[in-house]
């Protein structure tokens, strides 16, 4: 997973592109493209403004003579 920044293109009836850009001007582009391309739809550019992750977990059974639940 990259931590870089990247904007992406977004629709809400799913007319979409799921790459990744590295510039907010390829992706504008690309919003007006297929905006020209689908009349009367909305073409959203999204920026990655933060991102998180959780590389481990630890689990501590603190009542040990019971299952644990998934």
């Amino acid at each position: 997973m990259s931590d870089n920044q990247f904007w992406s293109v977004w629709n809400h009836n799913g007319r979409v592109s799921m790459s990744q850009y590295d510039t907010e001007h390829v992706a504008i582009e690309l919003a007006e493209r297929l905006a020209k391309q689908n009349p009367g739809e909305l073409f959203f550019v999204l920026e990655a403004v933060a991102s998180r992750c959780v590389n481990s977990m630890q689990r501590i059974n603190l009542r040990p003579h019971t299952k644990e639940q998934a």
